[in-house]
């Protein structure tokens, strides 16, 4: 019953994430919340809520190069909160893709990360900043 309760709260938390945002969305993950995410939703599944694509900000080839930018879509990351996140989420917002951001991490996030984030969006992209906390792999 337990291991229940923890998929349908995982389900429920990425539901209400992707939901908020409207249009077509990307889902940038990290090695992490990737497993999270295929544990409780299928490929299908994500796409009726308008995810037309995901990526993985480890992949070296997230990372925007002139003319890759995708600004018809609206980007939400589900990260973990750790340094090499915060960092690639940095170096992504300093030339960013897609046309809006929200980002989404799993744990606390410390204040000074916040900060650091906030100096890189000189491009005004970050619409939220919200802490769900589902940094487990629920089966």
């Amino acid at each position: 019953m337990a291991a229940h309760s923890a998929v349908a709260g995982v389900k429920e938390y990425i539901q209400a994430m992707v939901d908020r945002v409207s249009g077509m969305k990307v889902l940038v993950l990290d090695t992490d919340t990737k497993g999270i995410i295929s544990m409780v939703f299928s490929q299908s599944d994500i796409l009726k809520h308008e995810v037309f694509l995901t990526e993985c900000i480890d992949n070296e080839a997230f990372f925007a190069q002139d003319g890759d930018k995708i600004q018809h879509m609206s980007a939400i990351c589900l990260l973990r909160p750790t340094n090499k996140n915060f960092l690639s989420l940095a170096r992504e917002l300093k030339s960013p893709k897609y046309n809006e951001y929200h980002l989404f991490f799993t744990n606390v996030v410390p204040h000074h990360r916040l900060e650091q984030l906030a100096g890189c969006d000189n491009h005004e992209v970050v619409q939220q900043v919200q802490e769900f906390f589902a940094d487990i792999f629920a089966i």
